[in-house]
């Protein structure tokens, strides 16, 4: 199979190029080696201890379920449901054939916009909230909430997740 054109050539990251020189059939091995893994939340909560060995556990955690869990499963599910759609398009086709794995996978993409910012980060603002609110400053209280709103909105526009 021959390689798509860049379409923005000099403009991938090594990462990136790698990626587009797998073949399908090396993408599926990929996705079997993972659902063949004995223990998925194990070796990803280990990826994430390493990554983010500050991050609370409680967001690793959830992150792992989302990620290593479930979203492989939902991803399985969605294109078992596409290919029913494709042999018995009245039953099976619908919008919420996708809505499990988005579901998985918006929960994984605020992990991934929050932890690298980090938590250290969004308590500062927190902590500045507090001091504006004890110190009656109802403005300056306002200005942190809409910071600290901002940076957990992270459908705002596509996150800065990638490489």
């Amino acid at each position: 199979m021959s390689q798509p054109p860049d379409p923005l050539p000099g403009h991938l990251s090594e990462k990136s190029r790698r990626w587009l020189a797998l073949s399908a059939q090396d993408r599926l091995e990929l996705a079997l080696a993972l659902l063949g893994r004995p223990d998925r939340r194990k070796d990803g909560m280990g990826v994430l201890n390493r990554l983010f060995p500050d991050a609370p556990e409680s967001m690793k955690s959830t992150a792992v379920f989302h990620l290593y869990s479930e979203a492989p499963r939902a991803a399985i599910d969605f294109l078992a449901e596409v290919e029913l759609s494709l042999r018995d398009p009245d039953p099976y086709f619908s919008a919420g054939m996708a809505v499990d794995l988005l579901y998985h996978l918006y929960n994984f993409i605020q992990f991934g916009v929050l932890v690298p910012r980090g938590v250290p980060d969004l308590l500062e603002v927190v902590a500045e909230v507090r001091q504006a609110i004890e110190s009656g400053e109802k403005e300056d209280a306002l200005a942190n909430l809409e910071e600290l709103r901002t940076k957990l909105a992270a459908c705002q526009g596509q996150p800065d997740v990638l490489p």
